[in-house]
């Protein structure tokens, strides 16, 4: 049975803080009418965002966009409030399993400098640079996070029954809902590389995984147990690709066998997107919105 959030008590909802550092702390949830308040302490100035979870916590949605308040970019420190209008943004919804996260990436980390420690010019003729390393992870060797296409918080499992934010929509209603531009790319609030890393780091198009194959030469390696393609790019700089296969349900499917990267490009199907796949003879293409996929987030110069 669906109800509205209206009229919960405070001890309905819960909470969780995903921020480094001690960056949140002393979050209080407190409902009123249409609306939820969201009370914390920021340490440091911040980029805020708030996300909510309807089935405790397995998967967010977000950053959610009718919020006013203390969120957004460059918050102050200090006690905090974010106002959320629930009944506009999600309408009815079953609210016995809502928990609420907020995100704050400190503003210095939006604004990095870009050098060849985190990107690589592979001389390709769109100029696009490719980042040494997976979104989250901490070095080029190491596998990085893995998310649903269209969902901007890595999460531990996948259960493969639709639980991500754009699973079972079409084309027309991922328009509709801005979730994707008329080119059929995910906008910035649903690329988790743009939201994750700033505004000129966003997910590979299909274009991007395109060209990365034609233009570059491609070698399978393994060492130290670690497989995957060197892909050395036109000008003899090269990118190491994780043949990290995907989360579905519990498990990490194929690991060392295949490599599965998100493109931010749908599919003009019930519940896909185009991604990379790879193993060590053959590229393929396409897989389910709801898989943990690896992304390899691309960089342009403005």
């Amino acid at each position: 049975m669906k109800k509205y959030i209206i009229g919960l008590c405070t001890a309905a909802l819960s909470y969780s803080s995903v921020s480094a550092q001690g960056m949140v702390e002393n979050i209080t949830v407190q409902p009123q009418d249409s609306l939820v308040y969201v009370f914390y302490q920021l340490a440091r100035k911040a980029n805020v965002d708030l996300y909510i979870s309807l089935n405790n916590g397995i998967t967010y949605k977000g950053p959610l966009a009718e919020v006013k308040g203390d969120v957004g970019v460059d918050v102050e420190p200090g006690d905090k409030m974010i106002c959320w209008h629930a009944l506009k943004e999600m309408g009815e919804f079953d609210s016995n399993s809502v928990r609420f996260k907020i995100s704050a990436d400190e503003t210095k980390d939006k604004k990095e400098e870009v050098n060849d420690e985190n990107a690589v010019d592979l001389g390709l003729p769109s100029g696009t640079l490719w980042s040494r390393m997976d979104l989250g992870a901490k070095k080029p060797e190491s596998r990085g996070d893995y998310f649903a296409w269209g969902e901007t918080s890595p999460i531990g499992s996948y259960t493969g029954n639709g639980e991500c934010v754009t699973c079972g929509m079409r084309y027309d209603a991922l328009l509709e809902n801005g979730i994707i531009d008329s080119a059929g790319v995910l906008t910035p609030k649903y690329d988790a590389a743009t939201v994750l890393l700033g505004e000129n780091w966003r997910m590979p198009t299909k274009e991007d995984f395109d060209e990365l194959k034609l233009k570059c030469t491609w070698t399978w390696v393994k060492h130290n147990g670690v497989c995957g393609y060197r892909v050395k790019g036109p000008n003899g700089k090269y990118i190491f690709l994780h043949a990290g296969g995907c989360r579905k349900k519990d498990d990490l499917d194929k690991i060392c066998e295949n490599g599965h990267y998100w493109s931010s490009t749908v599919y003009r199907g019930a519940n896909t997107a185009n991604s990379m796949f790879f193993d060590a003879s053959e590229f393929g293409r396409r897989n389910d919105r709801d898989f943990g996929q690896l992304i390899r987030p691309v960089y342009n110069k403005k």
